[in-house]
């Protein structure tokens, strides 16, 4: 009836505060829509997104 606890699931508790503290950390920089949508795109470009008006055609991989 109850949900299990997901704690019971994971290991490694520091990649799970790690990722807590990064996000609260991107929260804390971006505290307006502006300046979160700024953050937000530098992060996208930082893993490897483009900006669709980049691109003049587009194809299914």
């Amino acid at each position: 009836m109850y949900a299990k606890n997901a704690w019971n699931k994971y290991n490694n508790y520091d990649d799970i505060f790690s990722f807590g503290n990064e996000y609260k950390e991107f929260i804390t920089k971006g505290k307006t829509e502006r300046t979160f949508i700024k953050k937000t795109i530098a992060l996208a470009k930082e893993y490897g997104f483009k900006d669709i008006k980049e691109f003049d055609i587009f194809k299914a991989r």
